[in-house]
Order: C-alpha cells, then sequence, then structure tokens
C-alpha cells in the first residue's frame, strides 16, 4: 500500500515448513483504503535461500503479473486491474513466497 494511505497496512507472516527446509513469507493486507494498481518486490539472500514458488493471493484473484522467472533477484510483482469502475477493497493475502533453504547457507541470521 503506498505510503500516503491515510489506513490500511501491510504485514508479513512467515511460516516454517514442518522439516525446517523451506519456508513461506505471506503478505497481508488489512484496512484496505482502496487500490487499483500495486507492483512489490521482494529481496532475499541468494546464497540462503532459493525462491522456489510465488502464489497470488485473493485481493487480485486474477490479476497477477510478473515478467519474471524465479531465479531472479529481487523478484518483482505487479497487480492492475485496468478495467475497474472502481478500487478494490479486499483484505487479506496478497501474495505468498515460498523459499527452500540452502544447504550451503551460512549459520546465523540472513536477510
Amino acid at each position: 500500500l503506498p505510503a500516503s494511505a491515510e489506513t490500511g497496512s501491510l504485514s508479513t507472516n512467515a511460516k516454517l515448513s514442518a522439516d525446517g527446509t523451506s519456508f513461506t513469507v505471506e503478505l497481508i493486507v488489512k484496512d484496505n483504503p482502496g487500490v487499483i494498481a500495486l507492483t512489490g518486490k521482494v529481496s532475499y539472500d541468494d546464497k540462503a535461500f532459493k525462491l522456489t514458488s510465488v502464489q497470488n493471493g485473493e485481493i487480485f484473484e486474477n490479476i497477477f503479473m510478473s515478467s519474471q522467472n524465479l531465479s531472479v533477484n529481487p523478484y518483482n510483482t505487479i497487480w492492475m486491474e485496468a478495467t475497474a469502475e472502481e478500487d478494490i477493497k479486499t483484505n487479506g493475502l496478497l501474495i505468498s513466497y515460498t523459499f527452500e533453504i540452502l544447504k550451503t547457507a551460512p549459520m546465523g541470521e540472513s536477510a
């Protein structure tokens, strides 16, 4: 959501897989003031993680675009409803990113 939005928030939810070899980061929108288009970019430590999956959420159900493959870092995403007659005000899951934790990942924290 744009920094100029009077209301609304974007939060993250991270979930580690049961076997500890991957994790998923979800971006959640709350109090959506209304949008027609969004862009997003996720950067990560590619010495520690590999992006393996990107799943669109429920806010822009059928409108999800990426011109890149999963190996591009940062990974860019565009959502746009060019024919919308009014702003989309849906709350909930925007997108989820799943990462593999590489066996060669250094110990400690990674961005």
